[in-house]
């Protein structure tokens, strides 16, 4: 996929010209709006990248790094409880070591958050 190539290359712009037009072209394929993600991600527009992972999710539940880069996004955005939860349903659906790891930078965080608002 010419706008993953881009990404890597880290032309970012172009990458998401390019999945923009492939969105257009197939608005069903979940795994067009996770690679739009990870490029907003890139260029630190962590909301619309939520958005974009929120709608392959709808499309395919199953979709494991739709969940995995909704996470990072909400991890970058400072909201570790709900990125703990969607790294968790990342490797429920389909085990990572990256996020694995992610989840492991965030937890003793998290624990500190939970216990500090305890649950009614």
């Amino acid at each position: 996929m010419k706008s993953l190539i881009r990404l890597k290359l880290g032309n970012y712009d172009r990458a998401l010209e390019l999945i923009n037009e492939a969105i257009k072209i197939n608005p069903q394929c979940a795994r067009n709006y996770v690679q739009r993600a990870r490029i907003l991600i890139k260029l630190n527009k962590f909301d619309m990248a939520i958005k974009d992972c929120d709608e392959s999710i709808s499309i395919n539940p199953d979709y494991g790094v739709a969940y995995k880069f909704r996470g990072r996004a909400k991890q970058l955005l400072g909201r570790l409880e709900e990125a703990y939860y969607d790294y968790g349903q990342s490797c429920n659906i389909d085990y990572n070591e990256e996020v694995d790891e992610w989840m492991k930078e965030i937890k003793d965080d998290v624990i500190k958050i939970q216990a500090s608002h305890p649950h009614k």
